[in-house]
């Protein structure tokens, strides 16, 4: 839920802010502009080449930023009426373009959810709003600090929109042919631009929450000093309704700054953090299979694994019961054949890959396709699961994390690292040897030591 308030805040913040430098007169050109983003949006986005408007509106964006500063510094008021229109213009489009992955009615239906999602926009439209008229009065008669915060606060907003700008272009290629623009396409272009927008979306909101605090700072300097009550009631209680105007006006105004930080910090925080899976259990093979009580499946939670092959792959595999009128186990790899190794998590009888949190839907787990867990073969008897060391291996190559393990020298019977630079491949299995001798003598042999499934044999 957070995340729409997050974004309309990202989004619409900023206009508010300028808007409020230039009075309430103003406001409305705020607000038509957003509504004739909105239709702009929606046009370009039928068409499906919204990406591409909003390089044209990020540069409509900084040239707006650009000029609105010399329109207070010089009192150009139409100017400035166009470059707040131009400003409501491309809050609104990008509001719709980073929240377009994110519907407030994901269903036909009105459930719960939807309500809640509609009820954060609606608390983001309300707080900007209170923001904006108490940020109104505290810039109101302070020429020179409005100037100071309104510069200050373009000069931001246009960093964070050159970097978009330079992100549009670069994706575009529109500059890839010219050699005497060669920076653009270079790594170090890409970085700045990439550290620009992290800084934008993490800090922006926080930032100009401090400028405005600021400004707020500054407006209780305009508060009388108090005086005490005396004969004289009424400059008494002028004093005092005056006092407690400058205070209430700057308090709500560090209440509104604070929601907006505590609500975007826990977005940024906590609530877009991906889940993480649990620690698997690690297991070792008896007589060169796994055994795993099924019983233990029915409490309706998955069992997570993993197995520490010589060569170090950390191969993770789980066990759940796809049903809850009966047992039926399933055995899948803790990998998907295209999202890869991050794993999955059950939660409220769905399986949710961890890459591109996709439900997957219970009973079709164990069957190859789409976002499911990659399937193995095991045997069920009723009682225990049972798979064996060979179809465990067969999927080392599904996970990337390596780790070291103490291993046994077939030759030898030494424990050493499976880092040691001796090693030799045999029947899909990799030995390794405590020195250069041995593994010649392996290698010259290998079924005198070993079995094909990896069992080592009596030294004779």
């Amino acid at each position: 839920m957070s995340i729409f308030f997050y974004h309309f805040v990202l989004a619409f913040l900023p206009l508010f802010i300028i808007a409020a430098h230039f009075g309430k007169k103003d406001f409305a050109f705020a607000f038509f502009g957003a509504v004739f983003g909105g239709a702009c949006f929606s046009a370009l986005n039928h068409s499906l080449i919204a990406q591409e408007g909003k390089i044209f509106f990020d540069i409509l964006a900084l040239i707006a930023l650009f000029l609105l500063p010399f329109c207070a510094k010089f009192c150009l008021s139409k100017i400035a009426k166009f470059c707040i229109f131009a400003l409501g213009v491309c809050a609104c489009f990008e509001y719709f373009l980073i929240s377009a992955n994110f519907k407030i009615f994901s269903t036909e239906l009105l459930d719960s959810g939807a309500i809640l999602n509609l009820f954060m926009v609606i608390l983001a439209l309300s707080c900007l709003i209170l923001f904006y008229l108490l940020y109104s009065e505290i810039l109101k008669n302070r020429a020179r600090a409005n100037f100071v915060a309104l510069t200050l606060t373009c000069a931001l907003l246009f960093i964070a929109k050159l970097g978009f700008v330079g992100l549009g272009i670069r994706q575009g290629g529109y500059f890839a042919n010219y050699a005497s623009l060669k920076f653009i396409n270079s790594s170090e272009f890409l970085s700045i631009i990439a550290k620009i927008i992290y800084h934008n979306n993490q800090h922006l909101i926080l930032i100009l929450c401090a400028i405005a605090l600021f400004m707020g700072l500054c407006y209780l300097n305009l508060a009388p000093k108090k005086l005490a009550r005396d004969e004289n009631i009424i400059a008494w209680r002028i004093n005092k309704s005056a006092r407690f105007k400058i205070w209430r006006t700057f308090l709500c105004t560090l209440a509104l700054c604070a929601l907006f930080c505590a609500i975007s910090l826990y977005y940024l925080l906590v609530a877009s953090r991906p889940p993480t899976i649990d620690t698997p259990t690690l297991v070792e093979p008896v007589n060169g299979e796994f055994v795993f009580d099924a019983q233990a499946l029915q409490d309706g939670r998955l069992h997570r694994y993993a197995y520490i092959s010589d060569d170090g792959h950390k191969i993770r595999f789980f066990l759940l019961n796809k049903f809850s009128t009966h047992l039926s186990p399933v055995a899948v790899f803790d990998a998907c054949s295209i999202c890869g190794d991050m794993g999955y998590v059950k939660k409220k009888g769905e399986l949710i890959c961890i890459a591109c949190n996709v439900r997957i839907f219970l009973p079709s787990v164990g069957k190859m396709g789409g976002c499911n867990p990659i399937p193995m073969k095991f045997d069920f008897d009723g009682e225990r699961v049972k798979i064996a060391l060979s179809e465990i291996l067969s999927g080392a190559s599904y996970f990337s994390e390596i780790v070291e393990k103490q291993v046994i020298d077939p030759v030898s019977r030494a424990q050493i690292s499976n880092s040691s630079k001796f090693s030799y491949l045999y029947y899909g299995r990799i030995y390794f040897f405590e020195n250069e001798k041995n593994e010649e003598i392996f290698t010259q042999n290998p079924q005198n030591f070993v079995d094909e499934n990896g069992t080592l044999k009596e030294l004779k």
